[in-house]
């Protein structure tokens, strides 16, 4: 995801505090707004702080743009006919949430007229940076139907939107309210890809772009109101993270074959793919959690052994075979490990078990020139689907916090699944109309599947 994302992100430390006091579970923290002696270069900068979740979205949906295509494919297999506009209101969820708890009286950061202008400079900058974008770059959306696709103007509203709730309240009062804004971010994310309107770079670069604004937006009312409207004196509490390491994650990464072998005399051939998913996991303790993950694989390939090419059409089409990629869904749980090697790294690691399940797929060939008024330039020779299994997948990675609540981790993760091969072939044609048959589905031999997977995530700390 894409992949691992991963995809997630959430953001700088811009507050400061004048005192901290650790309790078992809880930092209690007194908000002052006065720099602290953090504030210097390198990794403790503001710079760096604001800079660097934006710049790893950014980084991600540059990486994932020559094969964005190959990644929606994922959605015309296992969503063909999805839609529902629920992306269209969840992006304004976390401003609600915002809203609704200075309306029940729960105090944030900042008194309601002075984050609703931070809120406001927010979305000034995001929509003229999205606007600057779309009407400069014309890119195609996936349905066809503008040219404004990148970036996404959706994700970008429910990242500023969550990123204004981390700031209200994530930060200084309890970060399950950064969680609850970013997990409805994602879904804002995941519904513009499900709904067909967006590339997965688009939703990367428009999360990467509202969290940006957001930050830009604070600054700019800081240096135009100073103080006002800031709460002073007020006692907060905060989670701390490394008690018990609790995440959630998107990961994006690319996925190597090491044994695909099918019974039955069919071979299949395999190229680098693609890998990405989301991920959570909760800790009992600072060592020990239970969790798990839903992800995706797709890899490039072709197949021989299969009987395709009898003589009742190969004189209409070529020999040639071209086929979709071989996608691959896992749905996995089990327990995962964290081990602190200081206050920013740790070594984390996971063993799942649980399903896998293939994608419906088609082999193509090009029609001879003869009959190409009959059946077009290429026709459908072959249908294949990789059917459900028990799968496995065992990982390790090691994370770098990049501020209280996030984190960035480099992984390797293992897969593994032995599903059967079903394969459809074409039986007969009709010369009159350009109508292919099929023969009934195959239950060909199962296919031996391992693959490594190698990427970067992107995970907020509960």
């Amino acid at each position: 995801m894409l992949y691992n994302s991963e995809l997630q992100s959430f953001t700088s430390l811009s507050l400061h505090f004048d005192s901290v006091y650790l309790s078992n579970d809880k930092t209690n923290i007194t908000y002052t707004g006065e720099s602290t002696p953090c504030d210097k270069g390198g990794y403790n900068s503001n710079f760096f702080r604001i800079a660097i979740v934006p710049s790893l979205f950014f980084l991600s949906g540059a990486l994932t743009w020559e094969s964005r295509e190959a990644i929606h494919d994922f959605r015309n297999r296992y969503l063909p006919n999805f839609h529902n506009n629920y992306d269209d209101y969840l992006q304004y969820g976390p401003t609600a949430v915002v809203y609704g708890l200075n309306i029940a009286g729960v105090k944030g950061r900042h008194k309601m007229g002075r984050a609703t202008l931070n809120y406001a400079y927010s979305n000034a900058i995001m929509s003229l940076i999205v606007n600057s974008l779309k009407h400069t770059t014309n890119v195609l959306r996936p349905d066809q139907s503008s040219y404004n696709s990148f970036p996404s103007g959706h994700t970008a509203t429910a990242f500023v939107a969550a990123t204004f709730l981390h700031k209200e309240y994530g930060q200084c009062l309890d970060s399950r309210y950064s969680m609850l804004g970013y997990a409805m971010a994602i879904g804002t994310g995941i519904g513009r890809q499900t709904n067909n309107r967006h590339w997965i770079s688009d939703v990367l670069v428009g999360a990467g772009i509202g969290i940006l604004s957001t930050e830009l937006g604070y600054l700019l009312s800081k240096k135009i109101h100073n103080n006002i409207g800031e709460r002073e004196g007020e006692r907060f509490h905060y989670y701390n993270p490394y008690h018990k390491p609790s995440f959630f994650q998107l990961k994006l990464g690319t996925a190597f074959s090491v044994g695909h072998k099918a019974d039955n005399g069919i071979r299949v051939k395999l190229s680098p793919g693609n890998a990405m998913g989301a991920e959570g996991a909760w800790f009992i303790n600072k060592y020990l959690g239970v969790g798990g993950q839903v992800s995706f694989i797709s890899y490039s390939f072709s197949m021989s052994g299969a009987d395709v090419g009898d003589d009742l059409y190969s004189d209409y089409f070529f020999d040639d075979l071209y086929f979709q990629s071989m996608g691959t869904a896992y749905y996995l749980a089990g327990p995962y490990f964290n081990y602190a090697l200081n206050n920013y790294w740790s070594l984390t690691g996971k063993v799942n078990a649980g399903i896998s399940e293939g994608a419906h797929g088609v082999a193509t060939s090009m029609v001879k020139d003869s009959y190409q008024t009959i059946f077009g330039n290429e026709q459908v020779v072959l249908k294949f689907d990789h059917g459900k299994s028990f799968a496995m997948a065992a990982g390790i990675g090691i994370s770098r916090e990049i501020s209280r609540t996030v984190r960035v981790k480099g992984y390797m993760e293992y897969y593994y699944s032995n599903p059967y091969i079903y394969i459809e072939e074409i039986d007969n044609c009709d010369l009159n109309t350009g109508t292919v048959f099929f023969e009934p589905e195959i239950k060909y031999g199962k296919q031996n599947s391992n693959s490594l997977v190698l990427g970067i995530s992107l995970a907020v700390v509960l």
